[in-house]
């Protein structure tokens, strides 16, 4: 197959497909001299990818005297994050497990739906504690039945 037969083939081919061929230079060519728009624009690509570098790289980019904390900050940092863990992981789900098991056969509708969004909000802490917590039921539990 020779030059002459590879070129005979690619005047066939639409010019969209001719410029995939020869590359994104040859494609802006052959738009200008068809006098057509490109479909996208290089200033709405260029302003797109500042947009996107902006929101994207910003907090990269911030200062540094703003991001930099004293010790003190950092203890204050470490302290709070510890409460807000032990409270999610621990404390909070005992006090939802305990709301369960007092009220679970003398609940409405509304409260059944207010305990389920409950478990669903705090059910990494649920799933931790899980394995330690005795569901079987309790003689005075109000349970009518066995």
């Amino acid at each position: 197959m020779g030059d002459s037969e590879f070129e005979a083939d690619l005047s066939s081919v639409s010019p969209s497909v001719e410029a995939e061929v020869m590359g994104f230079e040859a494609m802006d060519d052959v738009e200008l001299e068809q006098g057509k728009e490109s479909w996208l624009p290089l200033e709405k690509v260029m302003a797109l990818s500042m947009a996107a570098f902006a929101l994207a790289g910003g907090p990269a980019l911030a200062r540094e005297d703003i991001t930099r904390f004293t010790p003190d900050q950092w203890i204050n940092i470490y302290i709070t994050t510890g409460i807000c863990v032990v409270l999610y992981f621990l404390v909070i789900p005992i006090v939802i497990y305990n709301y369960l098991r007092l009220r679970w056969y003398k609940r409405s509708t509304l409260e059944t739906f207010f305990q389920f969004l409950l478990v669903f909000l705090f059910f990494p802490g649920m799933l931790i504690l899980a394995p330690f917590i005795n569901f079987r039921r309790l003689p005075n539990d109000g349970a009518d039945g066995p």
